[in-house]
């Protein structure tokens, strides 16, 4: 008998079990004593089959998904956890960014070297129609029923301790307050027309203080929205100006020396919606593509309105890796580090979770990295705001 053809898979085989043996294990294993003894376990479990479906899982793993028992038997652990890559390219496991997804390497080799796997992991889901970043510990355990392979798959998310939250925020506050003494004493001296090559100094010293003032709320802001703390302040603004403000700014940054920023922008754009996070957005995408770009280089800024949207792009004429490109809105992932990947990490949260709006990217030879990010130009909850009170969000 001829086996079934395969699905297009770019990582994992897609191939599914037959819906009368996914019925069959879903009625034996229960039946295994060890297996209804590891009930007694709060760490979040599923057993899966060797194409990956869920066959059986806790409570704690079914509370992770949001989602009634009989909905998750047969889906994959992505699928189920609401992995934005799982929800919309394909089957979990089987898209390119499965292929730097710790939960399905760690899945692979399992089954590949039968032998535990144990890897810490990220990746965005969305719950309750709002994006989330989970950080995990995931086990991936093979075993045997008879002649048939198995996987314990078990995932634990790692939260911030309520006292470290705490912390965190007396740190920022303690950090925010200290630079902007820092920043008020600077400008005392400059008031006081210092000799040329000293007040040049100083402007530079107060750049860069202002830098790490910025650099200071920006994680700031990201830590609120992470915890769910953070609210949207609505008012009127003009998107043009402050995207000049932005693009004028940083041409004078050490990132931009020896490149070219170009700004294409409307005399004004009026909008309803949070400044200081609109502001947050087009920094963090003016510095990624500021640090991806290689002397020489122009970075576009170009902002115009489509119906009731702004559409804002940036683009530079540096390609990303394919690996990169799968991972590039995950916490954490950098090109130019551990730890250091919060720009569009950031970018997608605000964007998706506050502004109403949507992020995009492409990245080919022909058009280098291009990120687009669309919004309204009356937040849905902008109401008749019509004030034309300037911001102050840089």
């Amino acid at each position: 008998m001829p086996k079934p053809a395969q699905p297009p898979s770019r990582f994992l085989p897609a191939l599914r079990l037959r819906e009368d043996l996914l019925l069959l294990w879903r009625e034996i294993l229960p039946r295994y004593r060890d297996l209804r003894l590891m009930n007694l376990l709060e760490t979040p479990w599923a057993i899966l089959s060797e194409t990956r479906q869920i066959l059986l899982a806790n409570a704690s793993f079914q509370a992770l998904t949001a989602s009634p028992k009989e909905t998750i038997i047969g889906k994959r652990p992505g699928e189920v956890l609401a992995c934005l890559h799982a929800l919309g390219a394909g089957d979990c496991g089987t898209t390119e960014a499965c292929r730097t997804c710790g939960a399905a390497q760690a899945i692979h080799h399992a089954l590949e070297k039968g032998t535990p796997t144990f890897v810490s992991t990220s990746f965005l889901r969305r719950q309750k129609n709002q994006l989330q970043g989970m950080n995990a510990q995931i086990t991936a355990a093979p075993f045997q029923v008879g002649f048939t392979p198995f996987l314990l798959f078990s995932l634990s998310p790692t939260t911030e301790a309520t006292q470290h939250e705490v912390l965190e925020r007396l740190f920022y506050h303690d950090l925010l307050n200290g630079m902007n003494s820092i920043i008020g004493a600077l400008n005392v001296l400059r008031d006081y027309r210092l000799p040329g090559e000293i007040q040049d100094f100083l402007q530079v010293v107060l750049d860069r203080a202002w830098g790490m003032a910025r650099e200071i709320q920006n994680y700031k802001t990201i830590s609120a929205v992470e915890r769910g703390t953070f609210s949207a302040t609505l008012m009127r603004f003009d998107i043009a100006a402050l995207c000049q403000q932005l693009a004028s700014l940083y041409r004078a940054h050490p990132l931009a020396k020896d490149k070219t920023i170009a700004a294409e922008l409307p005399p004004t754009l009026s909008m309803i919606s949070d400044p200081q996070l609109v502001t947050r957005i087009v920094e963090n995408l003016l510095k990624n593509a500021l640090e991806a770009s290689n002397p020489k280089d122009t970075v576009s800024l170009c902002l115009r309105q489509e119906g009731n949207q702004a559409v804002l792009t940036m683009a530079n004429p540096a390609v990303m890796p394919d690996e990169v490109q799968g991972r590039i809105f995950q916490r954490g992932h950098s090109t130019k580090g551990t730890g250091r990947g919060f720009g569009t990490y950031g970018v997608r949260l605000f964007v998706e979770n506050y502004l109403a709006g949507t992020v995009s990217f492409q990245s080919t030879p022909a058009t280098g990295t291009v990120f687009t990010v669309r919004l309204p130009l009356r937040h849905p909850l902008g109401g008749d705001d019509t004030s034309n009170e300037p911001s102050e969000a840089l």
